[in-house]
Parts: C-alpha cells; structure tokens; sequence
C-alpha cells in the first residue's frame, strides 16, 4: 500500500515542483539610471550596414561597410535627484573612407559630440548637439534619441513585465505615433553587473530637412522609417546599460530639390549592431 502511494505521490510532488516555477527568477526590481557625477562610461560600437540608393526610382548605388566607434558617457551634473546632465563624446575608431551616414547625417567628422538633460526614466528633457551641426542634423539628433531612449516604467518589473514607449510625429500625413514595445526576457549576472535582459520591437519616424552636404544650392526634406528590433542589458544596481545588440530596418524617402528641378531619392538601407561598455572611470 505505501508503495503504491509512494509511486502516485512522486509525479504529483515533481509535477508541483516544476509548476511552482523550479529555475524561474521572482525578483522585482526598479529600472532607473543612476547619475554619479564625475563618471564616464565607455563604450564600444560597431555597426554593419547594407545599402541600396535610389533617384526618380532607379538604383544608382549599392553599398556595404563597417564602422567602429568608441563614445564617452560622461555624467556632468546630477539634478533634483531624478534627472542628470550628460555629455556624449563620438569619436570613430575605423573610419571607412569617404562621408558615413550615421543617424541619418552625413559627415566626414571623425568626432562631434552632444549633450542631454535625462530624467531617470531615460525620457529627454532637453537636447544639445555641438556647434558644428546644422541645425537639420542637431533637430534629427534630438528626435532620434527621443524615440531610441526607452522610458523605464514607474512601478517595479519582474519577468514577463511588458510595457510601451510612443512619440508623438508630425508627419505631412498628419499625426502619428512612433512606438517601441519592450519585454523583460529574465535576469541574468553578467560579469560583476546583475542585470535585466530587455527585448525590444518598435518603430521610430525621424522628420529630415537639411541641407545637403555636397550641394550647397540643395535642400533634402522626408522622412526616415526605422524598424528596430533588439535586446538590452540593462545593470539595475548602477543603473546604466551594460550592452545591447539590435537589427534595424531604414527607408528614407524624400526629395532633393537641386538647381530647382526636383529628385525623389529613396535609401534602404540594413543595420545591425552591437554596443557594450569596455570601462568605467571616476574622479
């Protein structure tokens, strides 16, 4: 009799062990960035992209390359205790030859630099590029960071926890929304960092109206559609991501108007990235 009832209790107490969650993580945490001024951060970014250029609908020009850069987040001041001023400092490691794209600028520069106010949540307050970027290039900057910048929820997240972040764009359409989507995947310890894994999917819309780098007499005005879909890691204790790799997906549409005479160009363009913290340094 105590066998028999042995044999059925076993399933039945392994069942309730791996239903009770055997290897799941029940932890909460805050997801906040933490300011200490006088830190810097430094991180190490490469990107792979393939390119297809095209005017009045015809290919004019494939493209493939790689670049490397190395960018400064230094942490200038701590405000009211929830927001912070930040300087990022970029300054290209390999530089490939001939003008880079990068967020949506074109440039030769093998540095430029910038500055935010974030709140603690990674929402911008207030955005300033440095004094070489038209003022198109610096309006694409604070847009893009805007909608790249995840705005951490306001409550504490455990695994499985969902949440959105949505920016509202002016488009010749009218309004829409730009809205990426973040899950927390689990919780892992990564070096010396306890970290949350965040996997995002979204879209950003970044507005363009600049001047073109190799035509004064141009003017380019349209719109950049960017699919993103990635992970971050994200080290709860000094509040600051750890590393990220994500994919993307941009097309450009827009027009150039040179000598008067209208060019619709359209650029299609595939990202992918990696991005992760190589040192640490205080006063």
């Amino acid at each position: 009799m105590r066998s028999k009832l042995t044999r059925l209790l076993i399933p039945i107490f392994i069942t309730i062990v791996f239903a009770l969650g055997c290897g799941t993580d029940y932890r909460e945490v805050r997801l906040a960035y933490k300011f200490h001024p006088g830190k810097t951060y430094t991180y190490e970014y490469k990107t792979d992209i393939s390119s297809n250029t095209y005017e009045d609908g015809a290919l004019t020009s494939s493209d493939k390359r790689t670049y490397r850069l190395l960018y400064d987040q230094e942490i200038l001041e701590a405000m009211d205790h929830d927001r912070g001023r930040i300087k990022y400092t970029y300054t290209l490691k390999e530089p490939p030859a001939g003008p880079v794209n990068i967020t949506g600028t074109d440039t030769a520069a093998a540095s430029w630099s910038n500055e935010c106010i974030m709140a603690n949540d990674g929402s911008i307050v207030e955005f300033a590029s440095d004094s070489s970027a038209t003022p198109g290039s610096a309006d694409y900057y604070r847009r893009l960071f805007e909608q790249a910048s995840p705005m951490y929820p306001d409550e504490p997240v455990k695994e499985g926890f969902v949440w959105s972040h949505t920016v509202r764009v002016v488009t010749d359409d009218g309004l829409t929304d730009a809205t990426t989507t973040y899950k927390i995947k689990s919780f892992v310890r990564s070096g010396e960092h306890d970290c949350a894994v965040i996997e995002y999917r979204g879209n950003m819309l970044i507005p363009l109206e600049k001047s073109c780098p190799d035509e004064i007499t141009a003017i380019q005005s349209g719109m950049d559609k960017i699919e993103v879909e990635g992970v971050a890691y994200f080290a709860y204790t000094e509040g600051i991501i750890l590393r990220e790799e994500e994919s993307s997906h941009l097309v450009r549409e827009a027009t150039i108007i040179q000598d008067g005479e209208p060019i619709e160009l359209k650029i299609d363009e595939i990202r992918t990235y990696t991005n992760h913290l190589t040192d640490i340094s205080q006063p």
